[in-house]
Parts: C-alpha cells; structure tokens; sequence
C-alpha cells in the first residue's frame, strides 16, 4: 500500500510539472535547450534551437526526417510523466513564452544572412554541399535574448 500510495505521488507531481509548461516556452532538457511544443495527437514536441537550420522558413530546425540530427523530438506524455518521475529536475523552463519568443524570432534573420552570405560569393539556388549545410550552430545568450552564429 506504502509503494502505491509513493508512486501516486510521485505521478502527480510529475503532473503538476507537465501542466505547469507553458506552450512554446525555452526548457532545458539533458543540458541542451529546446522550444517546447503543444501536445499535438498525443504527443509534446521538443524543438531544438542549437542551430539554425537554412532550409526552413522560419530558420528553426521543424524537421525530424534528416541525414543528420537536430529535429523535433516528440515524445508522448507519458514518456515524460516516466522521466520526470524519475527525476523532477530533467525538465526545467529556462523563458517564458514571451522571452521565447524573443530568441526564436532571431532565427529568421540568422537564416537570410546566412543565405545571403552564400549566394554573395557566387552560388546560385540553394545547393546544399558541404559548405552550406543547413544546420548552423548558434550560441544563445540567455541574460541579453541574443541569438549568434558559431
């Protein structure tokens, strides 16, 4: 009975963190920091912002079915009620929706210079050799809201 009544704790404390997230907020999770996602079909979404990724519209890595990582990362609400019963800390809100927002906006500017960089020096269309990759890793300071090219 000690151990059900434990493990109902633990569960709802586990709740109580997950409903607490609020939608696309900054969260940090295993070191890295991700924009976390609304529950769509079950599932909460984790979208890394260590780089910027040129082939998309808003500069953010939105694609999961890559040659390389750095996608979504989806993950079903119990999967993270499981991590997060087993350490209430795996998950932390670093910003708020507002703050996120601010830090993922500056995405899209990275993104055209990036661009723009390229196709300055000679290169027509978006050929994605291995100069011009479309990951591009970003260093993010958390005090100022900067967001800057490696």
């Amino acid at each position: 009975m000690k151990l059900l009544l434990e493990n109902w704790r633990s569960y709802n404390e586990a709740a109580q963190i997950l409903n607490n997230m609020p939608a696309w907020s900054i969260v940090q999770k295993d070191g890295e920091l991700f924009q976390f996602g609304p529950s769509t079909f079950g599932r909460s979404q984790f979208i890394p912002i260590d780089h910027v990724d040129v082939g998309t519209s808003d500069g953010l890595p939105d694609r999961s079915a890559r040659p390389w990582e750095g996608g979504i990362t989806y993950m079903k609400r119990d999967e993270i009620l499981d991590h997060l019963k087993e350490d209430p800390n795996w998950i932390k809100i670093v910003l708020d929706r507002e703050q996120a927002g601010q830090i993922v906006d500056q995405f899209r500017p990275l993104r055209d210079q990036i661009k723009k960089d390229y196709l300055d020096r000679g290169w027509r269309g978006n050929m994605f050799t291995d100069e011009y990759k479309r990951n591009h890793p970003v260093n993010i300071d958390l005090n100022s809201l900067k967001v800057t090219l490696k």
